[in-house]
């Protein structure tokens, strides 16, 4: 009876793990994908940005960018995907968080191959495809503003 219970087992693990990648074409390319994410301080001279990036189980510690300076990292793509940010400036006065991946959010669609960020004065923008009058160009879009 334990075996024919475990053998059940194995065949629900099996099936929800070919339904989390239904909409891949090819399920070896979806367990190996990499997605890179740049954030870059775009405040302007004078302006040193403190950034803290984690998701749920990685933590990237805390970084000190200049202005024009970057830092980016990569991770493989899971089923719930997600990495945030919180940034800091103008003397600890201002402070925001922003989700610069989000499965949820389609990001691994509209960001490749690079999910880039800057962030300025007046929000942060991503990096991504926006349609046009002349067609999909990749342009930075405002996804916060402040």
């Amino acid at each position: 009876m334990m075996r024919k219970q475990y053998t059940y087992a194995k065949i629900l693990v099996i099936l929800t793990f070919l339904n989390t990648f239904n909409t891949q074409n090819n399920i070896v390319e979806a367990l190996f994908e990499l997605e890179r994410v740049v954030v870059r301080n775009a405040l302007g001279p004078g302006n040193t940005m403190r950034m803290h990036c984690k998701s749920g189980n990685v933590d990237l510690g805390v970084q000190y960018l200049s202005d024009g300076e970057s830092f980016d990292w990569k991770f493989t793509i899971g089923w719930r995907s997600m990495f945030w940010c919180s940034l800091n400036w103008d003397n600890d006065f201002r402070n925001e968080e922003i989700r610069v991946f989000d499965v949820d959010r389609q990001d691994h669609e509209f960001c490749r191959p690079i999910c880039g960020w800057k962030i300025k004065q007046d929000g942060a923008y991503c990096y991504r495809d926006r349609d046009t009058h002349q067609g999909s160009m990749k342009l930075f879009h405002r996804l916060y503003a402040w």
